[in-house]
């Protein structure tokens, strides 16, 4: 599962995206100046990725995240060209591109995220909160998430992502 964070206007976003283009859960804002351990820790993503991890789960993460242990796959560093660590970070890196793509999206599709008056006199969580459940709406309609696409898990229907309530 890929896991990412977009940092806007000295606001940080955790985000974790699913394979199939959805983003799991969204947590903020917290100040910039943070490290992400700090943002992982406060958002509680520690004790997810440990339940996660006794089901046999693990995300994948950028170079930012070496040092978080087993949880957490990522890049290798100082990888020696043509070895195998060097092909695992170029074939991984075009699935984390997509996922970025992605995430890049809901910036591109939602405007408010991209004012920084919003984010800074409104509430920024609420608003990023919204966009993140009508980013994942507009990808069950569509199914046009890149992240989706290589994959190749196609995101639930609506009814699926939004069941009736009676």
């Amino acid at each position: 599962l890929p896991f990412n964070y977009r940092r806007l206007h000295g606001i940080v976003f955790e985000m974790i995206t699913f394979p199939d283009g959805m983003i799991g859960r969204a947590f903020g804002p917290v100040s910039g100046r943070h490290h992400d351990a700090y943002l992982a820790a406060r958002s509680g993503l520690y004790a997810l990725l440990a339940v996660g991890a006794l089901m046999g789960f693990r995300l994948f993460g950028d170079k930012a995240y070496i040092g978080f242990g087993a949880l957490i796959i990522h890049p290798f560093i100082a990888a020696i060209p043509g070895s195998l660590q060097a092909f695992f970070n170029t074939y991984t890196s075009a699935y984390r591109i997509e996922v970025e793509h992605d995430i890049g999206n809901l910036y591109m599709e939602w405007a408010i995220l991209q004012r920084e008056q919003n984010l800074s006199t409104e509430k920024p969580a609420a608003w990023f909160q919204a966009a993140v459940l009508m980013h994942n709406i507009r990808i069950c309609l569509y199914h046009n998430s890149q992240t989706a696409i290589r994959f190749g898990m196609p995101p639930p229907s609506l009814e699926g992502y939004l069941p009736a309530h009676h």
